[in-house]
C-alpha cells in the first residue's frame, strides 16, 4: 500500500505513457498485417475468378506464373482502394473528433448520425471492389458505378450481405465448438 502512495505523478504517468504506446504498437502492427492479408487473399480470389472465366479449361493444371502478372496488378488495385477506405475513415473520425471536441454533448447526436450515416454508404461501397478489378475502368469511374448500382439495388445487397454474413457467422461458430468447449 505504501508503494502506491509514494509513487510520484511522474512515475505514474511514464508507466501509463509506456504502457499505452506498446499497446498501440501491438495493435498498430496487427492492423497492418490485417490489411495486407486481407487485400493478398482479395487480389488471389478475384484473380482466381478471372482465370477461371478466362482460361478454356478453368483452373485445372493452373500454376503461379500463369497468373502472376494478373494477380499484381490486382494487389496494387486492392491495395489503392484500401488506402483510399482508409483515408476516407480517417477523415471521417478527424470530423467526429473534431464535433466531441467543440462539446461532449454533440456525441449525443453524432453518434447515431455517424453510424447510420456509415450503414447506409458503405453497403453501396461494398460493390466498388468488384467493379474496379473485374472490369478495366479507371478509380473515379468505378467509385462512381459502385455508388450508382449500389444505391439502386441498396436492400438487395443488404439482404445479401445480411444472409451471407449470418452463414459465414454459424459456420464459424460450429467449426470452432471443440475449442470453445
Amino acid at each position: 500500500m505504501r508503494f502506491v502512495f509514494s509513487m510520484s505523478a511522474n512515475d505514474f504517468s511514464g508507466g501509463v505513457m509506456e504502457m499505452l504506446s506498446s499497446f498501440l504498437m501491438s495493435y498498430g502492427i496487427l492492423m497492418l498485417c490485417l490489411i495486407a492479408g486481407s487485400c493478398m487473399l482479395s487480389s488471389l480470389i478475384y484473380t482466381l475468378m478471372q482465370e477461371y472465366e478466362r482460361r478454356e479449361n478453368r483452373l485445372l493444371d493452373i500454376t503461379l506464373t500463369d497468373f502472376k502478372s494478373t494477380l499484381l496488378q490486382n494487389l496494387a488495385k486492392m491495395v489503392k482502394a484500401t488506402f483510399f477506405f482508409l483515408g476516407v475513415f480517417i477523415l471521417c473520425m478527424i470530423i467526429f473528433g473534431l464535433r466531441i471536441a467543440v462539446s461532449p454533448w454533440t456525441m449525443v447526436l453524432t453518434i447515431p448520425l455517424l453510424l447510420i450515416g456509415c450503414f447506409i454508404v458503405f453497403i453501396p461501397l461494398s460493390l466498388f471492389s468488384p467493379l474496379y478489378i473485374f472490369e478495366d475502368q479507371p478509380f473515379s469511374v468505378a467509385l462512381k458505378r459502385s455508388c450508382k448500382y449500389g444505391f439502386s439495388a441498396w436492400g438487395e445487397i443488404f439482404l445479401v450481405l445480411l444472409v451471407f454474413g449470418l452463414l459465414g457467422s454459424i459456420i464459424s461458430t460450429v467449426t470452432m465448438m471443440p475449442w470453445y468447449i
